[in-house]
């Protein structure tokens, strides 16, 4: 392993931002026995959880309820959240640092799923880059630095493509699951010829990429599926399609 590729022992110890060659982005892989409970303090951070396996409770100042199977949460800064999980339960936290004060938030991916403005497909299947995305903390949603989402390719297929960048603006961490005993290969690069890292993801991996284009594709033995988490280098600058796409290939769909 390296500053870009973490396998999932290190993650449920969790990864600071100088850890992944980040400098805000900070996340970790939480499990949860049954009758278990957390509770997380936010403090000057916001939090963003995705659920990915289980079911858990929980509970905040002003709002309580039940979660499950990619739902998610998100969490304000200076708040509390606590949790109590119904059977074993396994969640992906991350979390940037916060300016202001924004509202806690349940988000249900059936709600995501039956929203077209947040349930989008892109690419096209011609050229094997068609992938579906769930946009949760998307560009409308108010938070102060974190974009998340969940991205879904097609068996053997490319995802994040046409190579695109966006460096100067936001940094990024992708976590791989649902891949079974399929493989893919990342890369990341500014230079194709000097590659910052090109090599093989598992489920349960994760990769940071603090710069460069970063395209991934799919083995023929399963699709690609992984958690996006974006995160503004300038508070309140979130636009996904705030990007640069690598010149030889701006002739594709993205």
């Amino acid at each position: 392993m390296n500053t870009f590729h973490f396998n999932s022992s290190l993650l449920i110890k969790g990864l600071s931002p100088k850890e992944m060659g980040l400098k805000y982005t900070s996340c970790r892989k939480i499990m949860l026995r049954q009758n278990e409970k957390l509770l997380l303090l936010s403090e000057k951070e916001e939090i963003a959880i995705m659920i990915l396996r289980g079911k858990i409770s929980y509970k905040t100042k002003n709002a309580k309820g039940n979660v499950s199977r990619l739902d998610a949460l998100y969490l304000p800064w200076k708040s509390e959240l606590l949790l109590e999980s119904h059977e074993l339960t396994e969640m992906m936290l991350y979390a940037a640092p916060a300016h202001r004060t924004t509202s806690f938030s349940c988000i249900k991916f059936k709600d995501i799923n039956n929203n077209p403005a947040k349930s989008k497909s892109y690419g096209c299947k011609k050229d094997n880059t068609f992938r579906h995305l769930y946009h949760y903390l998307d560009d409308s949603f108010d938070a102060c630095r974190l974009m998340m989402g969940i991205c879904i390719g097609q068996q053997g297929g490319w995802c994040a493509w046409p190579p695109h960048e966006h460096g100067k603006q936001r940094e990024e961490v992708y976590y791989y699951f649902d891949m079974g005993k399929s493989f893919a290969i990342q890369c990341v690069y500014e230079n194709p010829d000097k590659p910052l890292f090109v090599g093989m993801v598992k489920e349960g991996d994760l990769i940071a990429v603090p710069r460069g284009f970063h395209p991934n594709v799919s083995s023929p033995a399963g699709k690609l599926s992984f958690i996006y988490v974006m995160t503004a280098r300038i508070p309140d600058k979130r636009k996904f399609m705030d990007l640069s796409i690598q010149k030889e290939y701006r002739h594709m769909k993205f």
